[in-house]
């Protein structure tokens, strides 16, 4: 009995030792990381639909197109995917977003207005946009 005991241990760690780096692998293999550094100031009139002020129902997405963000940045954070307001990230916090019709560029702004991020990009793969600032511009 303990022969078989000691074998099915062996079979579990084995499998849990080997298991954990190709899952981690899996995650990381196509998906696009992007660092963007912010910048003091509003980068134009990038922003086409603002924060809704009623509810609004959107369509459910049909791609698989993802979008994630990391905000490093310490500040709450608009995002805007083609100009359209898409929600707000916390300070050190992230969201997913899965615009159904895909996307050319990506605008960023602080709730304060006074730093922003902007990338441009596709939905060929998922990415994950780094947002981040310069500790000494701050």
């Amino acid at each position: 009995m303990k022969k078989y005991l000691c074998v099915a241990f062996v079979c579990l760690l084995t499998i849990a030792v080997f298991h954990t780096p190709a899952t981690a692998q899996e995650h990381q293999q196509g998906k696009k990381i992007v660092k963007v550094a912010g910048k003091k100031g509003k980068m134009g009139n990038k922003i086409k639909t603002d924060r809704p002020m009623a509810d609004v129902k959107m369509i459910k997405a049909k791609t698989h197109c993802s979008v994630y963000f990391n905000n490093y940045s310490g500040l709450f954070v608009n995002v805007y995917m083609d100009g359209i307001f898409w929600g707000t990230i916390s300070p050190y916090g992230g969201m997913n977003v899965a615009p159904g019709h895909g996307y050319s560029t990506i605008y960023c702004e602080s709730t304060g207005g006074l730093w922003s991020w902007s990338a441009s990009g596709e939905c060929s793969t998922p990415y994950e946009f780094d947002l981040t600032l310069n500790d000494s511009d701050y």
